[in-house]
């Protein structure tokens, strides 16, 4: 056991794990290498980690013995200070409680300077476990540890007697041994007996100290100790009390330290009990220092605890050994007397039993209140041999048989100790560590330390999963390196040769460029900082790159420049390529922003629409130009035929291609921007944006930064640069040669200005009005008073193209200082003398400057505010598509002026583009509102036209083949002259449409209302109609003819044609014209009858208003020489005769297939 307590000692594990841990660093430091490039630990680095670990660990070790130290002094100096706090006892003097609070400070203090234990394994009285030992006046608590065996520590300074306790502890006595500290509470705390208020109070406040310095376990246990001769002598109501007084207490310690503690209950004085000092006389030291008593099972969980049962079997266990050792007992006495004690000892004891159950089952038992205290064990113990024993047999006998015993004496001989010294060292003391903890403090514990292992976890996983993560990334880089590096030479062998194909270097130097980038991506410091990073790798990897570059990628680039410059037929492309050519082989004309910006805009013509390829070639040339590379040597046939080209461009055009490339000048202004968000509300870029992006040179701004004079520095700069034609050694030019190109670059610089703005004024087109809430909207933009795009955008032209400060402008400025008129023509004369030059700008963009300074682009303003107002107007109304008709029915009709018109007149008086912005809205609004007029045209025309005309006309006879006949009346109705059909066209289609010669659609400002031209023919249909039927009555149809005959058969006798009452004959006679009115009198059905020579007759009959018209659809009709004249042949069954039919009118009512062909439009 002892060796074993060797290798559990907490000291021997702290100096096994710091030697482990000093091994790994000296061991493993010389395997793990760090900085870069990296490098092991040296062997005086692991020492100085080693030293250091080592200082560290004793540091720790020092301060977990001064926390100690610390804990226990606090913990005594408290008490201390509690017990001068608290009013000595009333029954005490002053001068026998100052005596006893001095001998309890002089205590204290000694103690603070002891360690108590055995050697090596010394602890401060804090360490030690702390007991309570509790039970009624006389139980023999004192006795009890004064002969245990203990060695008390302050013996020969106080005695062989426990230190008297003052404050919440007097009456206590405090015994300080090696193993233990234990407080006799001397009974009194116990019963409560004296001033119960001050008692409870001083003890609370002991008991708070207690908990305060031993938080997790206040005290390590209850020793509740009460004599045999209580249990005995004392009556069942009495033994009662006594068990509810001491289960009480307990319990109060329990709720108040929240902890549950082993109850060690001992019975105390058992010499007392008849024969046992004669029975366990023959003991020796050894065999007297053993338990006897039963010990519980520990049990943690409350509802397992069932003392009584165990207890009871326990005891008769205990009874039958005492028997067992009966016989051999007595066999050993020779004194007569003496034997009969000891054959009477183990009745003496079972007659206890009864008792002890009871008290152990009142004490110890569960009720539904509380749980029940957790009582450790049972023992049977004696400190000293005093007093007479008691006779439980003849004490018996006597109260039942009336017998007058007389009382044993006491034994002679000294006293000794029974069954007390091993109890406390065997059983007690050792299980210190059973108690139950704080409740609430472990609570807080369990919370810290779950935290503390959580986090300790946490950061050891984090720490062993970056390590072998940062292990695996590594190796996964250097895999990914190297399959890289095998892409590359794939590549160069697949693909690469004399071609410089800029796609081909880019699949040889991605993989190069990806490999670079691969420990870049990750941090490699921090994966350095682990020990874990080799830096050869990227380090190689980024040599390799910058070798590729310099292999593949600048003679890619002069291949390219090469091309250009023998291949292109732009001189300003040639002089641009020309210049970086140079720059790439001499770095002392190097700019890195022309050659990138060159090459930039190179790529994005040759590689459109790949943007991947476009941004790793731009990423190669800046990695190449910050590393730098050796310039290329010039291929000499190319560049002189190149200079020589270059050489014919006027220097003027080369210097102002140089101006206009420069990046200050070259930078783009969004003019979409600058007039907002509502210029693409209103307006259509044609050029979808290029247009309206104005390079700075082309400003204003641009204008005026830009220096064109005889003395301009950047005219002198561009001119300088004769090293890029090759002519710096033979061109040296005079002020006035300077002069002279300047204006000619000036001249070069304002044709293009004004074409810039041309064309930047000519893309915008007024977007096409869907419908009326659109024209609606776009008018409500154009005329907003804050964020109209037309006014802003032609502000800004105005703005942009005004160079020069007109005298308009000029003139207002000296108007606002000076007030009289006199002053104003004079300063208006100074500035007619003084005012600068309108340059080319200026002139060509005039008449957009004279809009802005005449503020005559209001009035443009409130002429589309009111045809704005004119289409809310239509909005507003009950029906926009009746007002909008309304209003388009008067502009045809020629009434006055309307928004349109103005708008188009204001148009054709404005320049350009103002001109054709106003005449394109004009234009939208006007069709907008045609198209309007048209659907309530249409609308109007179906309920009041082809509805009635399908109802009562459409599916029947003449307008179709149908069996039913169209009434007349209903006809009348519909054609008459001012019937539905005529009515409708003059109350909406007149002003519309001509009805001169060739029926057409009327056009007004290029548009007419839409009338198609299938529908116009069906009107003209209608009219026709109306002529023929309606020429002599112009409120009932009616057809006036003749007919005559002209031939019949040679078969027939006679033929004969009834018309209601009308009867027409032929017999070959006189051919007599006889003349009908169609519809007749009364019936209008028609039979034709034919009799043949042998008196056969055949006949057809034809009925209804119609029947006329059906006779000559049946019959076989040829056109004569005049219009209303035709021939038609009547046939009956084969017999035929022939008659001529002549209308009154030249248009031939009769030709039904005319009358067929007239449909009635669903719409116009």
């Amino acid at each position: 056991m002892r060796f074993l307590a060797f290798f559990k000692n907490p000291l021997f594990l702290s100096i096994l794990g710091i030697t482990a841990l000093c091994l790994a660093v000296w061991f493993g430091g010389a395997y793990i290498a760090f900085g870069n490039p990296p490098t092991p630990l040296s062997a005086m680095a692991r020492l100085v980690i080693i030293m250091v670990l080592l200082v560290l660990w004793g540091l720790n070790n020092l301060r977990i013995q001064m926390k100690q130290k610390n804990q226990s002094d606090n913990l005594i100096e408290d008490i201390n200070k509690e017990s001068a706090q608290v009013a000595p006892d009333n029954s005490a003097s002053a001068e026998e409680s100052a005596a006893l609070q001095a001998r309890f400070n002089e205590a204290l203090s000694t103690i603070k300077t002891l360690r108590f234990g055995e050697k090596g394994k010394k602890r401060t009285v804090y360490e030690l476990p702390w007991y309570l030992v509790i039970g009624p006046p006389g139980a023999g608590k004192t006795t009890l540890l004064a002969n245990s065996g203990l060695q008390f520590p302050l013996k020969e300074k106080f005695g062989l007697k426990g230190i008297g306790g003052v404050g919440g502890t007097r009456n206590c006595d405090w015994w300080f041994t090696n193993e233990a500290v234990m407080i006799d509470t001397a009974g009194r705390y116990t019963t409560q007996d004296s001033d119960a208020e001050v008692d409870r109070s001083a003890w609370q406040n002991f008991l708070k100290l207690l908990k305060k310095h031993r938080p997790r376990r206040a005290i390590n246990g209850v020793v509740v100790a009460i004599s045999i001769s209580e249990l005995l002598m004392l009556s069942r109501t009495e033994r009662t009390q006594h068990a509810d007084t001491i289960r009480s207490r307990i319990q109060e310690l329990v709720s108040y330290f929240e902890i549950e503690f082993p109850v060690y209950f001992m019975i105390t004085k058992c010499d007392l009990i008849a024969g046992f000092t004669e029975y366990f006389e023959d003991l020796g030291q050894s065999d007297r220092e053993q338990v006897w008593g039963i010990t519980f099972p520990y049990e943690e969980q409350a509802a397992n605890r069932n003392y009584a049962d165990y207890f009871s079997s326990e005891f008769l266990a205990l009874a039958k050994r005492l028997n067992d050792r009966l016989i051999w007992r007595m066999h050993h006495e020779r004194d007569t007397k003496r034997l009969a004690k000891i054959e009477n000892f183990p009745v003496q004891f079972e007659q206890l039993k009864d008792v002890l159950d009871a008290f152990v089952q009142e004490i110890f038992a569960e009720n539904r209140y509380q749980k029940p205290p957790a009582l450790r064990g049972v023992y049977f113990t004696s400190g000293t041999q005093e007093g007479s024993p008691i006779d439980r047999v003849l004490s018996s006998l006597s109260s039942h048989y009336g017998i007058n015993v007389q009382s044993l004496a006491a034994p002679p001989g000294q006293g000794k100790s029974f069954f007390i010294n091993r109890l406390l060292r065997e059983i007690m003391f050792p299980e210190a560590g059973i108690v139950g903890l704080n409740r609430g403090f472990e609570r807080k514990l369990k919370v810290i330390r779950a935290i503390s292992i959580s986090l300790m976890a946490v950061f050891t996983l984090a720490t062993i999963g970056v390590w072998a993560s940062s292990l695996i990334q590594n190796k996964r880089l250097m895999s990914e390196v190297t399959e890289k590096i095998s892409e590359h030479e794939t590549a160069v062998q697949a693909s690469f040769g004399s071609n410089y194909d800029m796609e081909k270097v880019d699949a040889v130097l991605k993989p190069l460029d990806e490999a670079t980038q691969i420990y870049t991506e990750l941090s490699a410091p921090w994966l350095s900082s682990l020990g874990m990073y080799d830096g050869s790798v990227p380090e190689s990897a980024t040599k390799a790159y910058y070798s590729g570059l310099q292999q593949y990628y600048i003679p890619a680039l002069a291949y390219r420049l090469q091309t250009i410059l023998t291949t292109t037929k732009d001189d300003e492309e040639l002089y641009n390529a020309l210049r970086v050519y140079l720059m790439l082989g001499d770095k002392s004309r190097l700019e890195p922003e022309a050659l990138t910006r060159w090459f930039s805009d190179d790529w994005l013509q040759e590689y459109q629409g790949k943007a991947a390829l476009q941004g790793e070639l731009k990423g190669f040339l800046a990695d190449a130009l910050t590393h730098g590379y050796q310039p290329i040597n010039y291929n000499t046939v190319v560049l002189e035929q190149a200079r020589n080209k270059a050489r014919e461009v006027p220097i003027e055009r080369r210097i102002y291609n140089q101006i206009r490339n420069h990046p200050e000048y070259s930078r783009l202004i969004d003019l979409e921007l600058e007039v907002g968000r509502s210029l693409k509300a209103a307006f259509n870029d044609t050029s979808n944006g290029s247009r309206l992006k104005v390079p700075f040179l082309f400003t204003k701004a641009g204008y005026d930064k830009l220096d064109l004079s005889k003395d301009s520095d950047l005219v002198r700069k561009f001119a300088s640069e004769q090293w890029v034609v090759g002519t710096e050694t033979t061109e040296d030019f005079t002020d006035k040669d300077i002069e002279n190109i300047a204006e000619k670059v000036k001249k070069l610089y304002l044709a293009e200005y004004t074409e810039t703005w041309k064309s930047a004024l000519t893309t915008l087109r007024v977007k096409s009005f869907a419908n009326m809430n659109d024209a609606r909207n776009i008018l409500k933009t154009l005329t907003s008073t804050t964020d109209s795009p037309l006014v802003r955008f032609l502000n800004i032209a105005s703005n942009q193209t005004s160079l020069t400060p007109r005298l308009a402008q000029l003139a207002s400025k000296s108007n606002a200082a000076n007030s009289n008129s006199a002053a104003i023509g004079g300063a208006v004369a100074a500035l007619q003398e003084n005012a600068l030059p309108p340059t080319q700008v200026d002139k060509e963009f005039s008449k957009l400057h004279d809009l802005i300074d005449t503020n005559a682009l209001e009035n443009v303003v409130r002429k589309l505010e009111s045809l704005s107002e004119l289409l809310e107007g239509f909005a507003l109304s009950p029906s926009q598509q009746a007002a909008a008709f309304d209003f388009a029915k008067g502009r045809f009709q020629g009434a006055g002026d309307d928004p349109i018109r103005g708008l188009l007149v204001e148009s054709n008086q404005s320049p350009n583009p103002l001109k054709g912005w106003l005449g394109a809205i004009a234009d939208e609004s006007w069709k907008v509102v045609l198209g309007n007029s048209k659907a309530h045209l249409n609308q109007a025309w179906n309920s009041r036209v082809y509805q009635p005309f399908k109802a009562s006309l459409g599916s029947r006879y003449p307008f179709s083949g149908a069996s039913g006949d169209v009434a007349l009346a209903d006809f009348t109705e519909f054609f008459k002259p001012g019937g539905i059909e005529e009515s409708f066209i003059k109350e909406f289609l007149t002003p519309f449409i001509s009805t001169s010669k060739n029926w057409s659609p009327k056009s007004l400002n290029g548009r007419s209302i839409g009338i198609s031209g299938a529908a116009l023919t069906q009107i003209k249909r209608a009219d026709t109609i109306r002529k023929v039927f309606f020429r002599k009555d112009a409120s009932a149809a009616s057809v006036d003819f003749t007919l005559t005959p002209t031939r019949m058969d040679s078969s027939v006798r006679r033929f004969e044609l009834r018309f209601g009452e009308t009867r027409v004959r032929y017999s070959h006679g006189p051919k007599l014209p006889v003349s009908l009115s169609w519809p007749g009198e009364g019936d209008n059905s028609i039979r034709l009858l034919f009799e043949d020579i042998n008196e056969t007759l055949r006949d057809a009959n034809y009925t209804g208003d119609w029947a006329l018209f059906k006779v000559l659809d049946s019959a076989t009709v040829k056109k004569a020489n005049q219009a209303n004249t035709f021939f038609a042949t009547f046939d009956v069954e084969g017999r035929k005769v022939d008659y001529q039919i002549k209308a009154n009118s030249f248009l031939n009512p009769f030709q039904s297939s005319w009358m067929r062909l007239y449909s009635c439009p669903t719409s116009l």
